[in-house]
């Protein structure tokens, strides 16, 4: 590439364009222009564009990809949340009568409930049906007296823990799923962090389960408190049937 002296040659300044670069040599204090290659010219607005796009296509097409995924995940929330409120709001004053009377005692005869809630066994069967269909009544079951068993011992035990990742609760979940003693476990916001409901013969039995469980996760402190009386213990829930 050919260099210009442009003190010789002032009229090829403007063919050379006064945007390029310039040195100047203090030792002849003379001015050179010289052209940048073209890898090294300010790109145009369109150029520049294209190879951006390009560059980030794969970026382009993975963040459409995953707003694709969130609208349906979105879509199909909507409809289970439409599902369930179309099921709430079928729900009459029959069908409340019904699950009043199953509360009671899910195992009568279809028309001694026909004859309590003032219908007839057919039209009682197919609410039933739609009722287990819509997720409204689960599992039934058979309530038995624990203390005619010889489980005579009721303790709730207050679990403290200092560990809240997610391997550890895994753990915690999984030794109670293995102790049949546990019948309820709740999660609770405050300085006690679970409760546990625990059914055994008597105090030698907790004390085994208590070893048992400590010895497959690690728990910070337990308190068991043991129940001395049971006032008031029902599954039933309060439905408005008026």
């Amino acid at each position: 590439m050919n260099w210009v002296n442009l003190n010789e040659k002032r009229s090829n300044l403007k063919t050379l364009g006064s945007d390029r670069p310039c040195r100047r040599d203090r030792s002849n204090y003379s001015c050179f222009a010289f052209p940048l290659p073209i890898e090294e010219r300010a790109p145009t607005r369109s150029n520049t564009r294209k190879n951006v796009d390009s560059e980030n296509y794969p970026k382009n097409l993975e963040l459409k990809n995953q707003i694709q995924t969130y609208i349906l995940y979105f879509r199909k929330l909507e409809n289970k949340i439409l599902v369930a409120k179309v099921a709430k709001e079928a729900v009459d004053r029959l069908d409340r009568r019904i699950l009043s009377e199953l509360q009671r005692n899910a195992g009568q005869p279809l028309d001694t409930l026909a004859r309590k809630v003032g219908s007839s066994k057919t039209p009682v069967w197919h609410r039933i049906r739609k009722l287990r269909e819509a997720g409204i009544i689960g599992n039934s079951f058979v309530k038995v007296d624990p203390e005619k068993l010889g489980l005579e011992a009721c303790f709730f035990v207050l679990v403290r823990t200092s560990e809240h990742d997610s391997e550890w609760q895994g753990s915690f979940l999984k030794a109670l799923k293995e102790h049949p003693e546990v019948l309820e476990a709740h999660r609770l916001a405050g300085d006690i962090d679970y409760i546990l409901k625990v059914r055994v013969a008597n105090s030698r039995a907790y004390d085994e389960f208590y070893q048992s469980l400590i010895a497959k996760v690690k728990i910070f402190n337990i308190t068991a408190l043991l129940s001395m009386e049971e006032i008031k213990a029902t599954n039933e829930l309060m439905i408005d049937t008026d």
